[in-house]
């Protein structure tokens, strides 16, 4: 299972250099185990500035769904994130 996060959050968020951790949280009321994979990507702020920025996904790790992906709060002045 863990090549096919690892799959799916390249296929997301576009990066191959991440971190991956086998976490268990309470989600939606519920033990939950996920993928907790967060990595680096590169963009441009205001399409001048050349800027690397921390992005956070969760993975069911039994069905491979895709629960969360968290990007800096500035993702909207930058693109491609």
């Amino acid at each position: 299972m863990p090549e096919q996060a690892s799959q799916k959050v390249s296929q997301e968020i576009g990066t191959d250099n991440y971190e991956e951790e086998l976490k268990e949280e309470l989600i939606n009321g519920q033990k939950t185990v996920i993928y907790e994979i967060s990595g680096e990507k590169e963009a441009k702020l205001f399409g001048l500035f050349k800027i690397r920025a921390r992005i956070i996904s969760q993975i069911n790790a039994q069905n491979g769904e895709l629960i969360n992906i968290d990007k800096p709060w500035w993702s909207f002045l930058a693109s491609g994130i």
